[in-house]
């Protein structure tokens, strides 16, 4: 796959497990219901699975103790910063305002160590799911154009680019779409999100996973794996921190 910077490098690095880590542990899920339910479930399992994970590594790495006990003394520290403040004694605050910044480094530094772990995590699961979700299908040259077979999960299509100059677009099973219109596998939308073209084409996919009633940032109204995992993850981590004490 033609995928360049750090995406290229991580699944150059990665793509050769993926039969035997990912594809096992996770593919079978994209078989449930239709291909849409299946990329949700898919997604959401992925979400949850990491979210858990870097609650557990945090709550068993990090110094729990040491971390409330530098949280209260921030907060401390916070309430006579503001007393100096209403007091207008800016020295006195400005002091204040040293020993926080201090004590935030500290804190940060109690992190350190299941952040690097969970760095880990992230380098290991994302370059899959970017793979998977985000794919470029490479066409070979066919026929004054290029032409091949875009398969996902079972299902096939047949893709063709042809040699033209402009605005590049793509023929999915005879209907013609330009970069940023979405064709459907059934009823899993797929957004053309690039067409680059040498001694091949290039096509670069996303699955929409879902639809926003408003559009947003940086996504739009099609909502990819990405906006989906941000917007699961945060509530599902901070919820399972808060029931192990990690606030």
């Amino acid at each position: 796959m033609a995928y360049g910077g750090i995406y290229g490098f991580l699944l150059g690095f990665m793509e050769p497990i993926f039969p035997y880590t990912f594809d096992p542990l996770f593919g079978p899920l994209l078989g449930l219901g239709s291909p849409l339910t299946g990329v949700r479930v898919t997604v959401a399992a992925v979400t949850i699975t990491v979210a858990v994970l870097y609650t557990l590594i945090t709550y068993y790495l990090m110094d729990l103790e040491k971390y409330q006990k530098v949280k209260d003394e921030i907060s401390e520290i916070q309430e006579k910063m503001k007393e100096a403040q209403e007091n207008e004694d800016m020295g006195e605050s400005t002091d204040h305002m040293k020993k926080s910044f201090k004590k935030q480094l500290e804190m940060m530094k109690t992190r350190q160590k299941p952040m690097l772990v969970t760095f880990l995590l992230f380098f290991l699961v994302f370059p899959w799911l970017f793979a998977t979700f985000n794919p470029i299908v490479t066409l070979p040259a066919a026929d004054g154009g290029y032409q091949g077979d875009f398969a996902f999960n079972g299902g096939s299509m047949n893709l063709q680019v042809q040699n033209q100059t402009g605005n590049a677009s793509v023929l999915v099973d005879g209907e013609n779409y330009e970069v940023g219109e979405t064709f459907r596998m059934d009823d899993l939308p797929w957004k053309v999100k690039n067409i680059k073209t040498d001694d091949s084409a290039n096509v670069e996919l996303a699955a929409v996973v879902w639809y926003s009633p408003v559009p947003l940032p940086g996504t739009g109204k099609d909502v990819g794996w990405l906006a989906t995992y941000i917007l699961l993850n945060i509530p599902v981590t901070m919820y399972l921190s808060k029931k192990l004490g990690i606030q």
